[in-house]
């Protein structure tokens, strides 16, 4: 929810981001020092090419469960943004967060430009994180995007999704 929330937000307007500080119990700014860590990517050259769909996994702060978004999605080329000793806490740079923005907005634009029609996005991250990409991601000029919930207990752990809004789609919808 906190990505169609983004997404209807859209970066039309100016938002200033904060997140939620679970040891201090209270809200924070994004005022950290960026500690240059980027997304290392992988798989956009090998299996998007030619496919109509890719899974998308974004891992921030845990590492996406990639076996079970391959039981939910069996056959589904797999592409990852994954940030290299990306903890909790990992997410308090203003510069930082930008950055991992583009990359995620490059991906986006370069699947699209594969002839990739379907997104479907998984993604392990603070709510800011999450907050912000949804806000980044364009709703004319990028494919369809279905964003996946994630629930430890079920099989396969991303029981449902929110198809968003975007690629001229006019309402979310729960898949």
């Amino acid at each position: 929810m906190t990505f169609l929330t983004g997404v209807l937000i859209d970066d039309e307007t100016s938002t200033l981001i904060f997140d939620w500080n679970r040891h201090q119990q209270k809200w924070r700014p994004l005022d950290a020092a960026d500690d240059q860590k980027r997304f290392a990517i992988d798989g956009i050259d090998e299996g998007a090419a030619g496919a109509e769909e890719v899974a998308l996994l974004v891992s921030v702060s845990y590492q996406v469960h990639a076996v079970g978004v391959a039981k939910k999605l069996a056959g589904i080329a797999q592409i990852s943004l994954s940030l290299d000793g990306g903890l909790p806490d990992s997410h308090w740079s203003e510069d930082k967060q930008r950055a991992l923005g583009q990359q995620f907005l490059e991906t986006a634009i370069r699947s699209g430009n594969l002839g990739i029609r379907r997104i479907h996005r998984f993604l392990a991250a603070q709510n800011s994180v999450v907050f912000r990409f949804g806000c980044l991601y364009d709703k004319r000029n990028l494919p369809e995007l279905i964003v996946y919930q994630y629930q430890r207990e079920a099989n396969p752990p991303y029981p449902w999704g929110i198809l968003m809004p975007v690629s001229g789609r006019l309402k979310p919808e729960i898949i």
